[in-house]
């Protein structure tokens, strides 16, 4: 009865009193230096010299996710680190069973990792026909891929490429980026482009060698026809040259694209070889043209003229006529057009 009296009394002592005089141990805060002015030098692609300042002869490292280092000493190399890759680390110092608070060192980068790859510039399409594009960038890569359409990448070992087979009259956007072994820089897009439309083919097709646009109605209007020319087909006579005008009365200027209905206020005027001079400016639309053979006579009852600019600054003419006598009649041109 006695012994349980005087357990009874201890334990009222140990509610009364607290944990630690009832035989817990009480925590003593840490007395060992926290490192100081971290440092991360010499960062290379795959290693990193860690560095701080202490009293402490013992340290232990965390890098990343590794597990700790101890090191007996106030520098660290940190090995077999992943290429590009940013890292933190810390650091805290050991005094026999006892360690400071781990102190955060600055994060560092590894180098090396994915290539940094220029892109191209100066995207441009050019010589675009019905069928066809060339397109040039500048880059300084000797490898590339080039996206046409929602084709699949073309691989193309040079600055300049000439795509094929493309749809006539379809709009095409398309896209460089630059490759450099395994690494590709961004894509960049070039200026969409569209492709001449398919030209008609009649019975007398006729490519004319030059251009010109002049002046109508004089230097003070800003109206302008188209002359196609061919001094080739020169009459030794008279000296005339196969020669068509084409008007477009009514618009500011026919160097913009468009397409215009032959007839109504529109004109033709044309040379032929050994016949002089046909014209018609009324509204009958009855024109001299060619048909087959030089010096046949025909007349224009209806059709249509097409001018499209290229990129790169030429033409595309065609025009596509029917006569009096049921003939199609297609001409066409394509180069620069000299203005006057």
């Amino acid at each position: 009865m006695k012994h349980s009296l005087r357990i009874l009394s201890f334990l009222a002592v140990c509610a009364v009193a607290t944990l630690v005089s009832c035989g817990e141990p009480e925590t003593t805060p840490t007395t060992v230096a926290a490192p100081t002015e971290l440092a991360a030098n010499d960062v290379q692609d795959n290693s990193a010299v860690l560095s701080w300042s202490g009293e402490a002869s013992t340290y232990e490292v965390i890098v990343g996710d590794a597990t700790a280092q101890t090191v007996d000493a106030k520098t660290f190399t940190a090995t077999e680190l992943t290429a590009g890759t940013t890292y933190t680390w810390k650091v805290r110092a050991k005094s026999g069973d006892d360690f400071s608070i781990w102190v955060n060192g600055p994060e560092f980068t590894t180098t090396g990792g994915a290539t940094e790859v220029a892109a191209p510039t100066n995207l441009n399409v050019t010589d675009v026909t019905e069928t066809s594009a060339s397109f040039t960038w500048e880059g300084t890569t000797a490898s590339y891929e080039l996206m046409i359409g929602n084709a699949d990448a073309i691989a193309v070992d040079a600055k300049t490429f000439t795509a094929q087979k493309l749809t006539p009259g379809a709009q095409y956007a398309w896209k460089v980026r630059a490759k450099e072994g395994d690494a590709y820089s961004q894509w960049v897009n070039g200026t969409a482009f569209t492709t001449d439309e398919e030209t008609p083919v009649g019975p007398d097709t006729h490519v004319w060698k030059k251009a010109i646009f002049l002046p109508f109605g004089g230097t003070e209007v800003k109206n302008y026809y188209l002359r196609l020319f061919d001094e080739s087909m020169t009459d030794t006579a008279s000296g005339l040259i196969l020669m068509l005008d084409l008007y477009a009365p009514g618009t500011a200027n026919v160097i913009s694209d468009g397409t215009y209905t032959v007839g109504g206020y529109g004109a033709w005027e044309i040379d032929v070889t050994g016949n002089g001079r046909g014209s018609n400016y009324g509204t009958s639309g009855l024109v001299p043209v060619v048909n087959g053979a030089q010096g046949q006579m025909d007349y224009l009852v209806s059709g249509t003229f097409k001018i499209n600019k290229n990129s790169d600054g030429t033409y595309k003419v065609v025009t596509n006529f029917m006569t009096g006598n049921g003939v199609s009649i297609v001409s066409t041109y394509k180069g620069a057009v000299t203005t006057m």
